[in-house]
C-alpha cells in the first residue's frame, strides 16, 4: 500500500467521524439482569443508542453442595457418630484399600441418609467388601439422624461376626440443597 492510499483513508475515516453525533445526543442506558439458565442478549430500550453499563446481580436457584470430611472411632457396640454441621444426604465410609489379582480396590461404603428406611421401617443396610478375600463384609445402617449429622451402626459378616468395635473409618459428608 502506498503512502498516497494511507492518506486517503485518513481522510475518509476522518469524515466519517466529523460525520458522528455529538457526544451530549448520544443516550445511553444502564441496566441490571438477573442470571438465569438461558442465554440473554441485553440491548437498550427504544430510544436509547446503546449501553453504557449492565449490571449482573446473584445467581438464585439451582444447587448448592455442602461437605465435610473427618474419621470416626467406632465403639464397642458397633456405632459412631459423624458430626458434619448439617444433616447430610449422604455419607461415604472409606472401608478399606486392598490388592488382589494385581489390581488395586478401594472399598467404600456410600450410605444415603433420606432413603435409611425400607418401606416396613426396616433400616436400610449397605455394604463393603473389606478384606482382598472378600471372606470380611461391612454393613452399616443410619441410627439416628439430627441436623448436626447422623450416628451409624457397623457390623462385620465373616468367620467372626460381630459388631465393628474400635475400628476407625474416613467419612465425607455432602448434603445437596437447591
Amino acid at each position: 500500500m502506498s503512502l498516497l492510499d494511507n492518506t486517503t483513508a485518513l481522510q475518509n475515516l476522518l469524515a466519517a467521524v466529523d460525520e458522528l453525533p455529538a457526544q451530549a445526543s448520544v443516550r445511553l442506558q444502564e441496566k441490571s439482569v438477573e442470571p438465569t439458565t438461558s442465554v440473554q442478549t441485553v440491548v437498550p430500550d427504544s430510544g436509547y443508542d446503546g449501553m453504557s453499563k449492565v449490571t449482573v446481580g446473584a445467581a438464585s436457584g439451582g444447587t448448592e453442595v455442602k461437605t465435610a470430611t473427618g474419621s470416626i472411632t467406632t465403639s464397642t457396640s458397633g456405632t459412631a457418630t459423624v458430626n458434619c454441621g448439617f444433616k447430610p444426604d449422604l455419607v461415604i465410609f472409606h472401608i478399606a484399600n486392598f490388592s488382589s489379582d494385581g489390581e488395586s480396590y478401594e472399598s467404600v461404603i456410600a450410605l444415603p441418609i433420606a432413603a435409611s428406611k425400607s418401606s416396613n421401617g426396616n433400616n436400610l443396610d449397605n455394604c463393603a467388601v473389606e478384606n482382598s478375600t472378600f471372606a470380611s463384609f461391612i454393613e452399616c445402617w443410619p441410627e439416628s439422624i439430627t441436623n448436626t449429622g447422623v450416628s451409624v451402626g457397623f457390623y462385620r459378616y465373616s468367620s467372626n461376626p460381630g459388631h465393628v468395635s474400635k475400628k476407625t473409618y474416613n467419612w465425607t459428608a455432602i448434603k445437596y440443597t437447591a
